[in-house]
């Protein structure tokens, strides 16, 4: 109310400088304590006209630049206002509006008073202004990609990230995602996620990791709050194996009769799940509404909470998260052997709303809180154009400061009262990565100019000086998403692509393009393919091919006539503006050519009676698959069976059903648009059905393709036609059609020709073979990454107290050097060893020695001569046991070391000084 009643006077001051063509400074010289929301706020309008005193030589104005100056300041104070507001939820019920506002005006006002002189308006983030700058020029040196990656197997990767899986959003959920999914694959890494628990996926836990808090400054100068938040655990699973159909029965459990699931549950293979760690809301107000959201779309919906201040959460949240995993120390037993495992050894971060976490990684490293071995970090940029302009206030960065003296070194990033974090993350990280190699090389050589550079370019150069900065492109993702080699709908029926195909084809050299500006291209080789087929009829992917036709014919989608003739099949949504006005014609030319037409997605605006009226003059020829059920049932076993892929799109964008169908042995009929038109080699023209491809029989005066060898000199994936010219279309069409039927005849050729499309996908993928792809690219940054953690050193006395007895244990004098470190290792081994023995030889004679005590007592009563002299033999024979235990450990030693001559007087001396 009182801003609304502030807003009329300021108004009201407009109103009266539209009412003349130009207004005196002095006359606008009115107090506001003559209004109510003066009253409460103790302003007076001619503040506003003092500022401007100072600019203006005449002291007078035109009406409009007084107007605009009156706005200007009510929305500063309008938006310092809003932004108090969160703050003051926190406070106590009964505490004076007035007194917070004044305690909050004390904390911050050496902070607002600077941010004031240096900026025009501190609400609008574009008044940012950058003097260009010319940068000394700098050549982009990539990865030796020729180099295999050292990387230590099982190294552990940390993906922080507001976007994967189901709850992914834009494109860079679909790369976490992608990314993710092959470095697991590939078993050289054990990859987690760190991210935000939406509300939408609370059916998806599987079990509650742990209960944390963190510190949060409250509105109060000094005052601190804990919060407290959960983070919960979900196992992803990229392609969930197919469970049987769930059995219950009733049992009575704690006297409840319960249902319980009998069913025995499949799990995904290691190699297809990682574990996704969830930050959960906080327990105080605004906290408590982080990342409640009903569906993925409203991820980026703010609410209650402010989303910088949920940024800023999430940030402290996961880094106290990572900080826990990093040292774990309530995970390890007291009785497990002495060793030092990293238990988080790289944190890969990625977009600037996630940058801050670098900060306080930083933080928490320097406080020597993460562990023997801290994470390296690694933070990658998505969108340099977005990334760069993503900016908190100050204000709710000094929020979540652990200390008040943090302000003076974060000043660097702070431009008009905004901290821009990418730069932050760029200093922070220990190497730093963009999602395009080209751009990459274009922003570090000067050829690319983009909004804001000036903000970043120097941390930029710095990287590239330390080789700590790389453009590593994205890839093709077969992993997260329905893959014929292990999609377990496919698998589960005996469908899925064999084995065998799969390792020839992993044989064959790479022809994916060496060329950095063109990372997604399909390069044509000199020399031929060599493929030798196996004896076994379930090694040949046409066979499963085939087995996808004959269950569609059950399901009646097909019929026996479609065993003989290509299968042209039509993924994506049915909407406007993708080239669906050409389904006529194409299915005109389909009927003629004899091909099976399936359309097969989502109702969109395309209007569908023109498909239903297709599929109603051809019922024989086109079919349709539009409800989500049916895709879901039957859209697996369409992409198998499709021996051809048809993509009319001439604006798409990505093109990724292009490779999307090249990758289940489909040949691709398209215009070629797209960002992947280079990986589409069009077919050679006037050669249907004559193509260049040999068969050599293992066996000339046995017909059969069992153990052939096949010499191929084909390399085309596509049949290209121009989307304007219908001639060009049927032109493409009779040539797939063509040449689908010279090789049903000769299976050895079809064989190829599914072979070499398959071969094209994943030359585009994440992994693309013999260390080859993305995911290796990475794992060399992460190698880089490593190389710059720091291990914190030993005080001097431990590595002299460690020295000392390892010289002792090999009885050779050895100097304090940088060994102290295996030396420790190796005496802490001989220590547990040694002290497990006599545990373990104590338990097992305790029962003797009971036995023994009670003969001495009885003895006791009859001679005590006797009896001492049998408590003498005891603890002779004890001290004996305890001496070759002793030596035991020693011997093990002796064993590690290499020390053969450890016999001897020196091995019981230094027995007889342990005991």
């Amino acid at each position: 109310m009182q801003i609304k009643l502030f807003s009329l006077g300021l108004i009201a001051a407009a109103v009266a400088a539209v009412a003349a063509d130009t207004v005196n400074v002095q006359d606008t010289d009115v107090r506001a304590v003559n209004t109510l929301a003066g009253i409460a706020n103790g302003v007076r309008v001619n503040d506003a006209a003092n500022n401007l005193r100072a600019n203006v030589a005449s002291g007078l104005l035109s009406r409009r630049k007084v107007a605009d100056a009156i706005r200007r300041r009510h929305l500063a104070r309008f938006a310092r206002r809003n932004e108090n507001e969160a703050d003051e939820e926190e406070e106590d019920e009964n505490e004076n509006e007035v007194d917070e506002e004044e305690a909050d005006e004390n904390e911050n006002e050496a902070d607002e008073e600077e941010a004031d002189e240096n900026e025009v308006n501190e609400s609008s983030a574009s008044k940012v202004v950058r003097l260009k700058r010319q940068y000394p020029f700098k050549a982009y040196t990539h990865l030796d990609t020729h180099v295999e990656s050292q990387i230590e197997k099982g190294t552990q990767v940390y993906h922080v990230t507001k976007e994967f899986g189901p709850a992914t959003l834009t494109s860079l959920g679909r790369t976490v995602t992608a990314l993710a999914a092959a470095q697991q694959a590939s078993n050289l890494t054990e990859v987690a996620i760190v991210m935000p628990f939406y509300t939408f996926m609370r059916k998806l836990i599987t079990d509650k990791e742990i209960d944390m808090t963190i510190d949060i400054r409250g509105k109060r100068p000094g005052q601190v709050m804990s919060v407290e938040f959960r983070v919960w655990k979900m196992m992803h699973a990229f392609n969930p194996p197919v469970q049987k159909p769930s059995k219950y029965e009733w049992q009575m459990i704690n006297n409840v009769n319960t249902s319980v699931l009998i069913t025995p549950q499949r799990p995904a293979a290691p190699t297809d799940v990682v574990p996704v760690y969830m930050i959960g809301h906080a327990n105080r107000k605004p906290f408590n509404q982080a990342f409640k959201c009903r569906t993925v779309h409203d991820i980026n919906t703010e609410n209650e909470l402010p989303n910088e201040w949920r940024d800023q959460y999430f940030a402290k949240a996961a880094a106290a998260f990572l900080a826990h995993k990093a040292t774990a120390a309530d995970e390890e037993s007291i009785f497990a052997p002495i060793r030092i495992v990293p238990r988080v050894d790289i944190v890969h971060v990625h977009g600037a709303s996630n940058a801050y976490v670098t900060k306080f990684l930083q933080d928490k490293k320097d406080a020597d809180d993460l562990g023997p071995r801290p994470p390296a970090i690694v933070y990658t940029m998505h969108d340099h154009q977005d990334e760069i302009q993503y900016q908190n206030s100050f204000r709710s960065v000094r929020k979540f400061l652990e200390h008040m003296s943090e302000r003076e070194a974060l000043r660097k990033y702070v431009y008009g009262g905004k901290m821009f974090m990418s730069k932050l993350a760029i200093d922070r990280a220990d190497a730093v990565t963009f999602t395009s190699r080209p751009m990459a090389a274009d922003i570090v050589e000067g050829r690319r100019d983009f909004h804001l550079k000036e903000l970043i370019m120097d941390s930029l150069l710095r990287k590239v000086e330390g080789a700590r900065f790389y453009g590593i492109s994205n890839a093709i993702d077969y992993y997260s998403s329905e893959h014929p080699f292990i999609t377990d709908k496919l698998v589960n029926r005996n469908m899925g692509f064999p084995q065998y195909a799969l390792d020839m084809i992993k044989d064959q050299p790479l022809i994916h393009s060496k060329d950095p500006l063109h990372a997604l291209a399909l390069d044509i080789p000199e020399n031929p393919t060599y493929w030798t087929l196996s004896e076994n009829p379930n090694d040949f992917t046409f066979v499963l091919k085939d087995r996808s036709k004959r269950y569609l014919i059950k399901r009646d989608l097909f019929t026996e006539e479609d065993m003989k003739r290509p299968v042209v099949l039509f993924r994506g949504g049915l909407e406007k503006n993708k080239g669906l006005e050409i389904f006529e014609k194409a299915a005109e030319y389909f009927v003629k050519h004899n091909m099976r037409f399936v359309i097969m997605g989502n109702k969109k605006d395309y209007p569908f009676d023109k498909l239903e009226s297709l599929q109603r003059m051809y019922p024989n020829h086109v079919s349709l698959i539009t409800t989500g059920k049916e895709q879901r049932q039957l859209g697996i076993f369409c992409r198998a069976a499709a021996d051809f892929v048809f993509a009319p799109n001439p604006n798409d964008s990505l093109g990724l059903e292009t490779v999307e169908g090249m990758v289940f042995g489909s040949a691709v009929i398209t215009t070629g648009a797209g960002s992947l038109h280079e990986s589409i080699i069009d077919r050679p023209a006037g050669r249907a059905g004559k193509r260049k491809v040999n068969v050599a029989l293992l066996d000339p005066t046995v017909l059969t393709e069992k153990g052939s060898v096949v010499t191929s000199y084909e390399y085309f994936n596509g049949y290209v036609y121009d989307h304007d010219d219908h001639a060009s279309l049927e032109l493409a069409i009779q040539d797939a059609a063509v040449d689908f039927q010279k090789i049903r005849r000769i299976k050895a050729l079809r064989e190829e020709f599914i072979l070499r499309m398959i071969r094209s996908a994943l030359n585009l993928g994440w992994d693309r073979g013999h260390f080859q792809g993305p995911v290796h690219e990475y794992n060399q940054v992460y190698e880089l990454a490593l190389e710059d953690r720091l291990i914190p050193e030993m005080k001097r006395h431990e590595v002299e107290q460690e020295s000392e007895l390892v010289s002792r244990l090999q009885d050779v004098d050895v100097e304090i050097d940088d060994s102290w470190e295996f030396s420790s290792i190796i005496c802490g081994i001989a220590i547990m060893r040694m002290e497990l023995t006599r545990r373990s030889e104590d338990e097992k004679d305790e029962d003797e020695n009971d036995e023994d005590e009670d003969e001495l007592a009885r003895r006791s009563e009859t001679d005590e001569d006797d009896n001492e002299k049998d408590e003498e033999e005891l603890a002779e024979s004890e001290k004996s046991k305890q001496k070759r235990s002793t030596l035991d450990g020693l011997s093990l030693v002796d064993s590690v070391l290499g020390d053969s001559d450890g016999e001897g007087a020196n091995r019981a001396s230094l027995a007889d000084d342990l005991i």
